[in-house]
């Protein structure tokens, strides 16, 4: 699996990755974690590639206990 995170990313930043990493063989899978994508996210359709935004990646992050490694980096 590869794994990019991004501040922000459009469609086209997805596809970009997801044919460099997934089409030409890098990796199987993809995981774009992204606080502010500027496209719906169920439009990309490929299973081979997941997107964590919004409140699944909160979630997600208080879940593994990073609540503090994240309030430390803000600051």
């Amino acid at each position: 699996m590869a794994v990019q995170v991004k501040s922000a990313a459009t469609k086209e930043t997805f596809l970009d990755y997801r044919t460099r990493l997934i089409e030409q063989g890098a990796a199987d899978s993809m995981l774009l974690i992204c606080h502010s994508p500027s496209f719906d996210v169920a439009s990309a359709g490929d299973p081979s590639a997941t997107i964590l935004t919004g409140s699944r990646l909160a979630r997600l992050a208080i879940d593994c206990g990073l609540t503090q490694w994240i309030l430390d980096r803000a600051r």
